[in-house]
């Protein structure tokens, strides 16, 4: 998995954040306490929704969270446990080609990235 440098987005800017900015986010852990609860908010309304990789991309973004942030946040990790339940039916509707792709390695795209000023 490529690690590229933290996002230029703010956490009071989770609304207007790309959805490839939250995957980017979630893949390299930061902001999760911001970044996670959006998420969740998208993939709740649809499981399958793409950050422009696949089907399902932010889903399997959810599930590269570390343990120890589901461990402090209980009623988030409920909500995850509710969306990749969903996620794992809608996948069953789909074909087998698109069914496999959500184990597809997730990317990230650096050309929306620039250095976090308040690192």
């Amino acid at each position: 998995m490529r690690r590229s440098r933290p996002s230029r987005f703010t956490p009071t800017s989770m609304a207007s954040a790309s959805r490839q900015e939250l995957l980017t986010s979630m893949i390299n852990g930061w902001r999760l306490p911001s970044v996670v609860p959006a998420v969740l908010e998208i993939v709740e309304r649809e499981p399958l929704a793409s950050a422009g990789g696949f089907g399902g991309d932010l889903l399997r973004g959810l599930m590269e969270v570390p343990g120890s942030f589901w461990s402090q946040h209980p009623r988030l990790f409920a909500r995850y446990r509710a969306a990749v339940r969903a996620g794992a039916l809608a996948r069953r509707a789909l074909p087998p080609g698109l069914r496999s792709e959500f184990w597809n390695p997730l990317a990230v795209d650096d050309e929306d990235m620039q250095p976090d000023p308040a690192a």
